[in-house]
């Protein structure tokens, strides 16, 4: 069992580094969902800017290499 949690760390990714440097999320790499619910700030982070309350979601395709 040990083994196989090993394996799962190993070659799974949950995570994705982005700096946000260009000012824009929206090209290179390109995010979906509801972009209009989010900006970014002048420190360059991804910020939620929704109206009100309910759920606003980003995500990305990512291809994995090896």
């Amino acid at each position: 069992m040990l083994v196989f949690f090993c394996c799962g760390v190993l070659f799974s990714r949950g995570q994705v580094a982005e700096r946000f440097s260009d000012g824009n999320f929206t090209n290179d790499p390109s995010w979906f969902g509801d972009g209009a619910d989010f900006y970014v700030n002048s420190s360059f982070q991804l910020q939620l800017n929704a109206a009100g309350a309910g759920v606003s979601f980003l995500s990305r395709s990512e291809e994995h290499t090896s």
